[in-house]
């Protein structure tokens, strides 16, 4: 009796593939185009990059207050990120806003403020004096 190996479990059978970068010989997993060392220049990889990149400079103008409220982008990253939990989840206090979104209060509270200013979101307070940020009824 003749016992057949399927291809796939054939150990001959390999689909090891190295790594798309020109110069790196490197072997990759699971038939991925790059190895760890350069996964970066894949282009799904450059884009969360990118906009990890981005974010955290629009983040930091406001930290350092080098941006007046009146000329944050209201349509960037964070800004819409912060419209986003509160459409999704209803009002918040502004230290959960910080904590659920992973943002320094001092950036949020120049959000706030300027999302507060162009009529996107309306604020009040808790009875304990807290700021609630809600979204402007249209």
């Amino acid at each position: 009796m003749k016992i057949v190996i399927p291809e796939r479990l054939n150990s001959s059978f390999s689909n090891t593939r190295t790594c798309s970068d020109g110069e790196c010989m490197n072997a990759t997993r699971e038939g991925k185009p790059y190895c760890p060392d350069h996964v970066g220049q894949n282009p799904y990889s450059s884009k969360v990059l990118e906009y990890i990149v981005r974010r955290a400079a629009e983040d930091e103008q406001i930290r350092l207050e080098l941006t007046e409220p009146e000329d944050i982008n209201v349509q960037g990253i964070t800004a819409q990120e912060i419209l986003q939990n509160i459409a999704e989840h209803g009002p918040r206090t502004k230290e959960r806003l910080c904590r659920e979104l992973s943002i320094e209060a001092k950036v949020m509270e120049g959000y706030i403020k300027a999302l507060a200013d162009r009529g996107l979101v309306a604020k009040g307070t808790t009875s304990r004096g807290s700021v609630v940020v809600s979204l402007r009824k249209k």
